[in-house]
């Protein structure tokens, strides 16, 4: 995982991506083993202990970096110290980021353009082409005499 290489990188900006599959990976992790140490092994909570000092750092830089690529400083972390912060946080953490380079780096996307998607054209036909179209005629069958329709 990316975070692990930036374990305590807090420049730079980080995709939702990385920064959701850690959580993920973290959840997952923590789960495993406090279900281990509910069994009353030792080890595992001590494990348990250690692993979540082991993750405190590189969680609060992903988090950082993640806030940067809304364009918005790491400080606003500490908003989840306030009641209801925690969900603000999150909802600046699904945020899209910034599109093309801002104040704290390049865009993580590298396939991110600034331009808008380019559209395929429309398949109309022009007005010459139209009227080539030949015109529908009432020419096409003659009716019946009245006394063979019985509908009329």
């Amino acid at each position: 995982m990316s975070v692990w290489q930036k374990y305590a990188t807090f420049s730079g900006r980080a995709r939702r991506a990385e920064y959701w599959y850690f959580q993920l990976f973290n959840m997952v992790a923590v789960a495993l083993i406090a279900f281990v140490a509910i069994s009353g092994s030792f080890i595992a909570m001590g494990l348990l202990f250690v692993y979540i000092l082991a993750s405190l750092l590189p969680s609060l830089a992903v988090t950082v970096r993640r806030l940067h690529d809304i364009d918005f400083s790491g400080w606003w972390i500490l908003i989840s110290l306030i009641p209801f912060g925690g969900l603000v946080l999150f909802f600046f953490t699904v945020m899209a980021g910034t599109k093309g380079p801002n104040r704290f780096g390049e865009d993580p996307i590298k396939d991110n353009a600034v331009s808008p998607i380019p559209t395929a054209p429309a398949a109309t036909a022009s007005a010459p082409e139209a009227a080539a179209i030949p015109a529908t005629t009432s020419e096409a069958t003659p009716t019946a005499p009245a006394e063979n329709n019985p509908a009329q």
